[in-house]
Order: structure tokens, then sequence, then C-alpha cells
């Protein structure tokens, strides 16, 4: 009982519309796994800074405390917001 398949205009349209939607959906994972792999890589490079500045503030706080001058809490944010600047760009 083979019997030849004729495909009538609408199914071949259907076909092209559900592989049209296929490829979007490919295409979507494949941008969503690429900001993803980036996001670690920043994730870490962001930590990475965050520990830098903050062992910075601790060294200026403390030379800063070591001859005298008392450190506020406001004037640790100022430097903390100074360290995170970057002046070179």
């Amino acid at each position: 009982m083979d019997k030849a398949v004729s495909w009538t205009a609408n199914d071949r349209s259907k076909l092209q519309d559900l592989r049209d939607r296929i490829v979007a959906a490919q295409d979507r994972l494949k941008l969503k796994n690429s900001f993803h792999d980036g996001h670690q890589a920043r994730a870490r490079e962001l930590l990475s800074r965050y520990e830098l500045l903050q062992s910075q503030l601790a060294a200026d706080v403390e030379d800063m405390e070591s001859h005298g001058h008392h450190v506020s809490r406001l004037e640790k944010s100022v430097l903390d917001w100074v360290n995170g600047l970057e002046f070179d760009r």
C-alpha cells in the first residue's frame, strides 16, 4: 500500500512556517548561550575588581588611621567611589 505523498501549497506553507519557527528558536538559543557564557567571565572579572578595590580601600583607611586620622563611614564610601573611577580611559 505505498501511496505517493502529494503536498499541497498549503502543506508546503505550513512546513515552511514550521521550519522558520525552528530556525528562529535555534537562533534564540544560540544568542542566549552566548550571553550566558559572557556573563560568567564578566561576573568573575567584576568580583576580582571588587576584591581589589576593597583591599585598596582597607589599605588606604589603615594608612590614614595609622597617622591618627579617624576615617568615618562617609569618608570610606567616598574613597571607595574614587578608587572605582578609571581615569586612564
